[in-house]
């Protein structure tokens, strides 16, 4: 008889709570199994919104705006300084990414806060 396996769903948390507004947000995720082996994500499809806590939408990313897919496994996302300008220091942000597995199944991959800094030079 086999043993049953718990499989866990949990995306990674990352947070961003030393940006200053007007740097660039860049980032990349690597995606591979169980086992360590990449997996082959160029044919799929990426979102991440940024959101306020009212739940309104400050940002989003989409693949082919803001949002690249660099190897057969690493996604790089990139938010220019002159978006990143327009966050508030008042207020922290959530986002998450989400990852479209051949047009269908979708699965958040990437969940956290981001807290910007006030920018002095402009």
């Amino acid at each position: 008889m086999n043993n049953p396996a718990t499989i866990s769903l949990r995306p990674a948390e990352v947070h961003f709570m030393d940006l200053v507004q007007g740097d660039d947000l860049n980032f990349t995720v690597a995606l591979t199994d169980d086992a360590g082996a990449p997996v082959n994500v160029a044919a799929d499809d990426f979102k991440m919104q940024i959101r306020r806590a009212d739940n309104s939408v400050v940002k989003t990313l989409s693949k082919g705006n803001g949002i690249t897919i660099i190897s057969s496994n690493t996604i790089y996302g990139s938010m220019p300084g002159t978006d990143t300008a327009a966050l508030d220091p008042d207020y922290t942000y959530n986002y998450d990414i989400q990852w479209t597995i051949s047009g269908s199944l979708v699965r958040t991959i990437v969940t956290g806060r981001i807290k910007a800094y006030k920018q002095i030079t402009v």
